[in-house]
């Protein structure tokens, strides 16, 4: 895992893109300075904020937080880069990312469980 972790690192280096700490992003976390996190993405939104067809309440209570699953659950990705194509300004550090596809196998598993499904694991029978 600490390879992997190295590897986007020098990757970061070579593409010159800001990698941000969740710590940092948490600090920004009000009307006046908006950051998100999306898809391991960070978005200052803070000018947007006035502009958004939902109103600035809609993303106030994400402000220094991971919105992905709520941004995801409304809009389409690219909805933000069509919006407010300037508002990235970096990528969550490597460190700080979860692993998504742990989760997601995760609920598979349990989903599979409530419903009766067998698991396609052999191990698991």
């Amino acid at each position: 895992m600490k390879g992997c972790i190295r590897q986007q690192q020098a990757c970061l280096l070579m593409s010159n893109t800001q990698a941000y700490r969740a710590t940092e992003v948490a600090s920004h976390n009000s009307a006046s300075d908006c950051w998100l996190i999306i898809a391991d993405k960070i978005y200052d939104v803070t000018t947007f904020l006035a502009d958004h067809p939902g109103g600035q309440k809609a993303i106030l209570p994400h402000c220094g937080r991971d919105a992905t699953d709520k941004f995801d659950v409304l809009h389409d990705r690219r909805a933000i880069r069509k919006c407010a194509p300037e508002a990235q300004i970096g990528i969550l550090h490597p460190a700080d990312r979860k692993n998504k596809k742990v989760r997601k196998v995760a609920q598979s598993r349990i989903l599979r469980f409530l419903m009766g499904y067998p698991s396609l694991r052999p191990g698991d029978r």
